[in-house]
């Protein structure tokens, strides 16, 4: 079983000792393992090891899997939206997309799941996950969103096998969907016409691309 780099063991007083994973002093011409502290918990020492871990590696992003499985999700989740915030920047998504994923995480993963590890995911504890945001009140969509972005999510980490990808039979599917209403002719004619009477300099610029829009409506 892989386990995070560094150690921990107990002392005499039942307090949890964590240290850093093994480092050369070029002083002492032998490795030293730094400390990180004592903790009254076991649960503290391990948060402390991965701590450090992260930021030694510039990120949640940079660790081995291992230790990534080790992140709970609300952590990894806010690193993740920084990186979502970095593609934004350069055009790969665009603002609506950003702020759509951090309504998800804000509203429907971090209240859930947040406190949970990666890999303490289960497909079972996802579908529930999914059921309770659909017990809740809201829209078949906005169930499918959440298992989405969730899976995103996770897609961007270094696991081979994607903790959030569920099995077919759990997965949400959307039954909701509204019809498409179209404009009728008359109404595309009563708009034009409207646009054509809208003062200056506006009317006469728009009015210009609604015609030229309208023999679109027309096939």
């Amino acid at each position: 079983m892989a386990t995070l780099r560094g150690a921990i063991f107990k002392r005499g007083n039942g307090t949890y000792t964590a240290l850093a994973e093994p480092t050369w002093d070029a002083k002492q011409s032998r490795y030293r393992r730094p400390s990180l502290g004592t903790f009254k918990t076991h649960e503290e020492a391990v948060r402390a090891r991965l701590d450090h871990n992260i930021a030694a590696e510039d990120g949640a992003f940079s660790l081995p899997g291992a230790e990534q499985r080790q992140i709970r999700i609300d952590r990894y989740l806010a690193e993740w939206l920084e990186l979502i915030e970095r593609e934004r920047l350069v055009g790969k998504i665009t603002v609506r997309t950003q702020r759509d994923y951090e309504t998800v995480v804000r509203c429907h993963i971090v209240p859930y799941l947040g406190r949970r590890r990666i890999g303490e995911l289960t497909d079972p504890m996802l579908h529930r996950w999914l059921l309770d945001i659909r017990a809740s009140g809201k829209s078949d969509r906005t169930v499918q969103k959440a298992g989405l972005t969730l899976h995103r999510a996770l897609a961007d980490s270094v696991l081979k096998d994607n903790p959030a990808k569920l099995p077919k039979r759990y997965r949400p599917q959307v039954r909701n969907r509204k019809p498409a209403v179209y404009p009728t002719v008359n109404q595309v004619d009563a708009f034009v016409e409207h646009v054509a009477e809208c003062g200056e300099p506006y009317g006469r610029r728009y009015s210009v691309l609604s015609m030229l829009r309208w023999p679109l409506w027309r096939r």
